[in-house]
C-alpha cells in the first residue's frame, strides 16, 4: 500500500466505503510519517559522523599550517612565543 500497489476490487463488498477510504488515507499518512522519520534518522547519523571527525581534521590542518610556516620564525622568537610544556603530544 505504501508504494501505490493497491486494488479497488473488494470495495463494493464493504459495509462502509467511507470507513475504508478514511482508513486508506490514515494508513498513507502514517506510512509517510514513518518514512520521513527514517530519512531524518539517516541524515542525522551521517551529520553526527561528519561533526565527530571535524575537530580531528581541523587540528590536523592547523598543524600542517604551523609546520609549513615555522621556517619564517627564528628559534629565539619561537621560544619566546611558546610556553614550555604547554601541549601534550601523543603519538
Amino acid at each position: 500500500m505504501s508504494n501505490g500497489q493497491y486494488t479497488l476490487d473488494g470495495w463494493d463488498l464493504l459495509h462502509s466505503p467511507t470507513t475504508m477510504a478514511l482508513t486508506f488515507v490514515l494508513a498513507i499518512f502514517t506510512i509517510n510519517i514513518v518514512m520521513l522519520n527514517i530519512l531524518i534518522a539517516i541524515v542525522s547519523t551521517a551529520y553526527d559522523r561528519v561533526v565527530s571527525t571535524q575537530r580531528q581534521f581541523s587540528d590536523f590542518e592547523r598543524l600542517c599550517l604551523i609546520m609549513d610556516n615555522r621556517i619564517f620564525v627564528n628559534e629565539a622568537e619561537a621560544k619566546r612565543l611558546s610556553k614550555p610544556n604547554e601541549y601534550l603530544i601523543v603519538a
